[in-house]
């Protein structure tokens, strides 16, 4: 299957579970995709794909978000008031206005980028920034639906000419890295960071990566041991249920990390974070109290974000243990709730009200 061609039965795999059990939501997404082949037909990316390879990336990215079908309509028909002759009352009429009104919010903000020009300098990006967040105020799926167009084309960023690449980067940095932090969607915000770090500072990128390598297969051990002796309690202490994650550290987050530690790499010990996921509020606190009863708390290092979260709703408990086989470890402790909004954001969460 050549890029860009993609069946009806490709279509369905995009759609979230609670979405793909009803079948009027199921056709009306389908009727989007054929209504997107044929409007945007003829079009293609600088790579030389079918512009709809576009689309489809970006609803694959508002699907595995579990937005609800007026979202993945939107995410698929995003372009087509800028790109093609189609109208906002073309769309309310085949889709309804709740998905003509997404799409237009989402070409108001193109346009009136336009508009500005593309001239570099802090008012610019503030003024975007501030254009992204009043988006987000009048319906936050506008600007989730944003951050997947602007996540796929920045992995497509390769293909356009250098100037562009680093306009777009600076774009991403500036105003849509803080938009998603500010949101919660650390896992969209980390890899736009890196995406964004990768063309404005390609030899500092890559130092980063050469050293991120290394630190990592050091921790690896330690992780691997770490996650072996809790699922062993577990196995013997079995009083609360738990699941264990790993996070690597974002490759931009390592490097400037590296510079606030003189570059001692010995003071970073978040190069793979273990992430304990419990039941409730809870049980992390008694998940706190077994894990430092199993290795040693590092004096200062516990930080309580159940009972302060961050301004963007995060929440867990944190802190840092030291053991001799283990050296220094981060340990992440969550709620399942907890958990969803540090991978998504509170506000993915909000959207998902929608069916």
């Amino acid at each position: 299957m050549s890029s860009g061609t993609y069946t009806e039965a490709d279509i369905e795999r995009l759609i979230p579970p609670r979405v793909s059990v009803d079948p009027t939501a199921v056709t009306c997404i389908k009727q989007a995709w054929a209504f997107a082949q044929r409007v945007h037909a003829g079009q293609r990316r600088r790579s030389g794909e079918p512009y709809t390879e576009h689309l489809f990336q970006t609803t694959k990215m508002l699907g595995a978000l579990d937005m609800g079908a007026p979202t993945l309509i939107a995410g698929i028909l995003h372009d087509t008031l800028e790109d093609t002759q189609t109208c906002e009352a073309d769309l309310a009429e085949a889709f309804g206005t709740d998905v003509a009104f997404l799409v237009a919010g989402l070409t108001k903000l193109k346009r009136e980028k336009s508009k500005q020009g593309r001239h570099e300098g802090t008012p610019y990006y503030a003024n975007n920034l501030r254009k992204l967040l009043l988006a987000a105020a009048q319906d936050v799926r506008i600007l989730i639906i944003k951050l997947c167009d602007r996540l796929h084309n920045m992995q497509t960023l390769s293909h356009m000419p250098a100037e562009t690449q680093k306009r777009v980067s600076l774009e991403t940095r500036n105003v849509y890295v803080p938009v998603a932090e500010r949101l919660g969607m650390h896992t969209i915000k980390r890899e736009l960071e890196d995406l964004a770090f990768a063309y404005l500072e390609p030899d500092s990128f890559k130092k980063a990566c050469r050293l991120f390598k290394k630190c990592k297969s050091e921790h690896e051990i330690s992780i691997i041991e770490a996650t072996a002796t809790l699922q062993l309690e577990q196995a013997i202490h079995a009083r609360i249920p738990f699941r264990i994650e790993q996070r690597d550290k974002g490759i931009c987050s390592f490097y400037q990390k590296l510079e606030r530690k003189e570059w001692e790499l010995s003071q970073i010990n978040d190069i793979i974070t273990l992430q304990v996921i419990v039941p409730n509020a809870d049980d992390c606190y008694i998940m706190l109290g077994k894990i430092h009863g199993l290795w040693h708390p590092i004096h200062g290092k516990f930080k309580d974000y159940i009972a302060f979260p961050k301004p963007n709703g995060f929440q867990c408990l944190r802190t840092t243990v030291g053991a001799e086989s283990l050296g220094i470890l981060e340990i992440q402790i969550y709620s399942d709730d907890m958990y969803e909004r540090a991978k998504y954001g509170f506000a993915v969460l909000l959207a998902r009200n929608e069916y």
